[in-house]
């Protein structure tokens, strides 16, 4: 059974200035897509920020971490726009996931030949 809509989870912080809700509505939008037809993630927690030192003077970090069952997933991704750095941490988590899906789904299959219904 899927995780409904309404129980999912979402968190989006940022110190940034200026209209962030496209960058909040992008990754809540495609959580909701990964975690659609299954239950393993209950939701995501997102930080956004920039990097200010000497020599990045512009870099943004995206930091995420999925919650997940069995385990959490953390990804954390640098770019050198705020929506360069959500969108590539967005396709590591969706590649992870999907890895992780694909594995526990293989170990299934090889328990179900060990042992054959009678």
């Amino acid at each position: 059974m899927a995780i409904p809509e309404n129980d999912f989870d979402f968190e989006f912080t940022t110190e940034l200035e200026g209209d962030i809700s496209k960058l909040r509505e992008k990754a809540y939008h495609r959580m909701l897509k990964l975690a659609k037809g299954h239950n393993d993630i209950v939701g995501a927690s997102f930080d956004l920020y920039r990097e200010e030192h000497d020599h990045t003077p512009h870099l943004y970090e995206v930091r995420v971490v999925v919650y997940m069952k069995p385990n959490n997933l953390a990804v954390i991704e640098r770019g050198p726009e705020p929506d360069d750095a959500l969108n590539r941490a967005l396709k590591v988590v969706e590649r992870k996931v999907r890895n992780y899906r694909e594995k526990l789904y293989a170990q299934y299959k090889r328990k179900a030949r060990k042992f054959p219904k009678p």
